[in-house]
């Protein structure tokens, strides 16, 4: 944000063309930042700096203008994956140059701003998730179960009706896995579950559920987390 509100409209209005080049490519200094994983300085921005880096005459003049001081970079990256980079810049107006005794606080808001992003991220892509499984459990094509340590939490219709189950027994909590899934299973069950906890998935096999009037009913089961 810049401290003159005219000065940051302007800012916002060339922000793309200030990160990239006219081939598409990235700014230099961002592209070197994130390629190295490490934050850079420019304590001293003249106009031999401004004419290596900018991308045209036009840019070169808009960056001049900007009557840039001096700046640093440093890349955003969280749980392994850099998202891009946060760049600050000093003007005239401000006073005062970055230097190397800054990168480890620009190191650090820029770690804090990449977490915020991605968890953000994640948090969308939960959202996501959890709609793609209530619509296949609107859907009644398969029998869907969400279950946890042998309880099952939720299930969609075409699951209870297979095995003869209702909605006040799941509500009840008095329907359990380990109830609907015969003892010979055991074994195949407990792979499953070794595999779903190493992988996320477990490979689909046949088995057998017990419905509620003791009948057996053959199903291919697959899982995941």
């Amino acid at each position: 944000a810049h401290v003159d509100p005219d000065e940051q409209r302007v800012l916002d209005e060339h922000m793309v063309s200030y990160e990239m080049s006219s081939s598409g490519k990235r700014h230099p200094l961002i592209a070197q930042v994130i390629e190295l994983g490490k934050p850079r300085c420019v304590e001293d921005v003249d106009d031999v700096w401004l004419a290596k880096i900018a991308a045209s005459p036009e840019q070169r003049a808009y960056l001049k203008a900007r009557r840039l001081r001096s700046l640093l970079s440093a890349p955003l990256r969280a749980r392994g994956r850099t998202l891009g980079a946060l760049t600050l810049c000093c003007t005239d107006i401000s006073g005062r140059r970055y230097s190397e005794d800054d990168l480890d606080l620009a190191r650090d808001v820029a770690e804090r701003i990449a977490f915020a992003i991605d968890n953000a991220r994640l948090y969308t892509e939960s959202q996501h998730a959890a709609a793609k499984v209530q619509r296949l459990l609107d859907a009644g094509v398969v029998g869907i179960v969400v279950a946890d340590s042998g309880s099952i939490l939720e299930a969609n219709d075409a699951f209870l009706e297979m095995v003869g189950a209702s909605r006040e027994s799941l509500a009840e909590e008095s329907l359990r896995w380990t109830a609907l899934s015969p003892h010979e299973f055991d074994d195949l069950d407990a792979r499953a579950r070794v595999e779903l906890n190493e992988r996320g998935i477990w490979t689909p096999y046949e088995k057998e559920l017990v419905h509620r009037d003791g009948s057996r009913i053959p199903v291919m089961i697959g899982g995941a987390i």
